[in-house]
């Protein structure tokens, strides 16, 4: 069973929050979860991958607004989603294709595949990671603080829980750096989609880097462009 550690709501930018954690791999591994709650121009809000939220922290997030889009950015971040559409019924949920087909109780009211629904096309440009459908992953540009929010793209770790932590991120190769998982290397199914889509997430006006699993990573252009240059120039 996943165990999961909490912690508050945490600022990472204007209109930008944060809530922190930890997941049970197995005994003696952890792994850091992050959970981005972006405030829109329009006041609502829209949660990035939800944690599993405490009662204070769903009493904070409704205090900074109305909670319009929960976002599983791929096939893996929905471990606590349905719990959060508990949380906030009036959401709408966003999210890859196939995942409804992966954990049938789901609802995901838009499939991300080319484009976003209208009413964030102004705060968010949007980009598929094609070329490995076993993530089926989408990352996004908050334009107006120029941070890239993503799902497992990159790993950013630089203190873990659990002794056993540090070996499976080794074998991973995201140990201490801005990296991108060597699981990306064996679930590959076409390298030059791949390759498209990691062009077209560089060619995004970012600067800070938003990942789900360690630290934000500020300025972060150069370690993205470092952290996909086994595909890029290959």
């Amino acid at each position: 069973m996943l165990m999961v550690e909490e912690k508050q709501l945490e600022v990472i930018a204007h209109n930008i929050w944060g809530v922190g954690g930890s997941v049970g791999l197995f005994p003696g591994a952890k792994l850091p979860l992050r959970s981005t709650i972006v405030r829109l121009s329009d006041g609502r809000l829209l949660i990035h991958s939800p944690v599993a939220f405490s009662a204070d922290v769903v009493a904070a997030i409704h205090k900074l607004g109305e909670v319009a889009y929960l976002v599983a950015p791929n096939l893996f971040h929905h471990l606590f989603l349905e719990a959060a559409q508990k949380h906030f019924p009036n959401a709408n949920t966003l999210g890859p294709a196939f995942l409804t087909k992966k954990v049938k109780s789901l609802h995901v009211d838009f499939t991300v595949t080319t484009s976003l629904p209208t009413d964030l096309a102004f705060d968010f440009e949007h980009v598929q990671i094609r070329g490995a459908p076993a993530f089926s992953e989408f990352v996004l540009l908050h334009r107006p603080s120029k941070s890239l929010l993503v799902g497992d793209y990159f790993f950013n770790i630089r203190s873990c829980q659990g002794v056993l932590t540090p070996i499976v991120l080794r074998l991973t190769g995201t140990w201490q750096k801005v990296s991108q998982s060597k699981l990306w290397r064996l679930m590959s199914r076409d390298r030059e989609e791949m390759k498209a889509s990691a062009q077209e997430v560089l060619s995004l006006d970012y600067q800070r880097v938003i990942v789900c699993h360690g630290d934000v990573v500020e300025q972060g252009r150069d370690f993205t462009r470092h952290a996909l240059g086994w595909l890029l120039d290959a």
